[in-house]
C-alpha cells in the first residue's frame, strides 16, 4: 500500500455548471514555472497517517479540447498512466462515467471504482470513490481543472489529489510518494496530450 500514493491522483470536487474558474492562486514565480513546463507541486500529509493531499500545475502545449479528450477517455488511461494496469468503464453518460481501475502498487494490486463528473463549459472534471462499491481504498476525491492559454494553443492544468488508503503509512514515505505521484501523472498526461496534438 505504500506505493499506492505514488500511483493515484485524486482531489476534492468543485462545483459543476458554474462560471469558468479563475486562474489558480499561485505566486508569480510558481505560475511562471508552470507556464514554462516545470511541474509545480505542493503536498500535505493528513494527521491520521493514512493519506494526504497534493496540488499540481503544469502547462501542456496543446489546445484544451485535446487535453479534455485525453482526460475523459479513462478506458485508455492504462496505455500511458504509470502503474495503472486496467480501467473498465461500466457506465457512461453525457456528463460522466463510472470506471473500475486496478493499480499495480508494487507489493500488491489495488482495485477501486471512481465516479467521474465533467462540465465542458467550465473545463472541470471531478471524481470520487464510488459509494457502495467494494474496493481497496477508504476514500478518494479528485479533480482536473483546465484553463486556455496562448490564445487557445496551450492549456494550463491543475490536478489536486486526496487519498486515504485506510492504513498507516510513515510520513516521510507519504510525502515523497505524494509528490512523485503527482509529477508522474502530470508528465504522463502531458506526454500523451502533446503526442496527440502533434498528429
Amino acid at each position: 500500500m505504500l506505493a499506492l500514493l505514488l500511483l493515484l491522483a485524486v482531489a476534492s470536487p468543485g462545483p459543476l455548471g458554474s462560471l469558468p474558474q479563475p486562474l489558480p492562486t499561485l505566486d508569480r514565480i510558481s505560475l511562471a514555472k508552470a507556464r514554462s513546463g516545470i511541474p509545480v507541486v505542493e503536498a500535505e500529509q493528513d494527521q491520521s497517517g493514512q493519506g494526504g493531499r497534493s496540488t499540481g500545475h503544469l502547462l501542456m502545449r496543446a489546445p484544451p479540447a485535446v487535453v479534455w479528450e485525453v482526460l475523459t477517455d479513462h478506458s485508455r488511461f492504462p496505455e500511458f498512466m504509470p502503474h495503472l494496469v486496467a480501467a473498465q468503464v461500466t457506465n457512461r453518460t453525457a456528463t460522466g462515467e463510472r470506471c473500475l481501475q486496478t493499480v499495480d502498487a508494487v507489493v500488491q494490486k489495488v482495485s477501486y471504482t471512481l465516479d467521474f463528473r465533467w462540465d465542458p463549459a467550465t473545463m472541470h472534471i471531478d471524481y470520487k470513490l464510488a459509494d457502495g462499491v467494494p474496493g481497496d481504498l477508504k476514500s478518494v476525491l479528485g479533480h482536473w481543472q483546465l484553463w486556455s492559454e496562448a490564445k487557445g494553443r496551450a492549456t494550463l492544468v491543475e490536478y489536486v489529489n486526496q487519498v486515504d488508503v485506510g492504513t498507516y503509512v510513515p510520513g516521510f514515505i507519504r510525502g515523497y510518494l505524494a509528490d512523485s505521484a503527482l509529477r508522474d501523472s502530470l508528465d504522463a498526461v502531458r506526454k500523451r496530450v502533446e503526442e496527440r496534438a502533434s498528429k
